[in-house]
């Protein structure tokens, strides 16, 4: 008995591309992840992915873009060149490239796997000797840039508070007799002069009749 026939799929074509740039060929594609866990012990229970957190995502491009570049069939005839250029494409390219990079502004980047977003390129690196002068072979290191957003909570208006006097604590002493302050002492020497006052004259009345009758 025969083998089935593989049924063949629709032909996905992916145009690669970073920050609006499409080259001439893409020779490889590098992808990175990374996940960083804590170093300390972690306790029996505790949800890890709570100590755990993921890196920026990495991705390196090594592509070529040449000054006599091979025309794409499926490409439109009349679509404009980027890369046109007199001093040649390769070195508009390669100007292009470090526009990108010094511009660092997030771009997304289509690649074979995936679609990045929020990219930056860390580094650019391109040798060129005598036998490919007239085109450049590049690598471009890229990295995500995390993008948080924030938002703005109202609280309700504090209430007014008290001047710094009145929000002092009372202290409280132990239980037994008041003292007395000065203008207490001083109200009891008044209303002891009082009523002494009476009683002395008294006394000196006494006095004068005994001097009397002795006399």
């Amino acid at each position: 008995m025969a083998a089935p026939k593989p049924v063949k799929g629709p032909t996905v074509i992916v145009t690669r591309d970073m920050g609006g740039l499409v080259f001439d060929a893409v020779v490889s594609e590098g992808h990175s992840t990374e996940l960083v866990v804590t170093d300390n012990p972690v306790e029996t229970g505790v949800v890890v992915s709570d100590h755990a957190y993921m890196q920026p995502l990495r991705l390196t491009i090594e592509g070529v873009v040449t000054d006599t570049p091979l025309r794409d069939q499926n490409a439109d005839p009349f679509a404009p060149d980027p890369y046109a250029s007199p001093a040649g494409r390769s070195r508009k390219a390669w100007e292009l490239l470090e526009d990108l990079q010094r511009l660092a502004e997030p771009f997304d980047v289509q690649t074979g796997l995936k679609l990045y977003k929020s990219m930056v390129i860390l580094s650019l690196r391109c040798d060129q000797d005598k036998d490919s002068s007239s085109a450049i072979f590049f690598t471009a290191e890229l990295r995500e840039v995390v993008i948080v957003s924030t938002a703005t909570v109202g609280y309700p208006p504090r209430k007014p508070q008290k001047p710094a006097r009145q929000a002092a604590k009372k202290v409280v002493k132990a239980s037994g007799p008041p003292e007395k302050t000065s203008s207490d002492m001083s109200d009891a020497h008044e209303g002891w002069s009082a009523e002494a006052a009476p009683t002395t004259e008294k006394a000196k009345t006494l006095l004068a009749s005994l001097k009397e009758g002795l006399l």
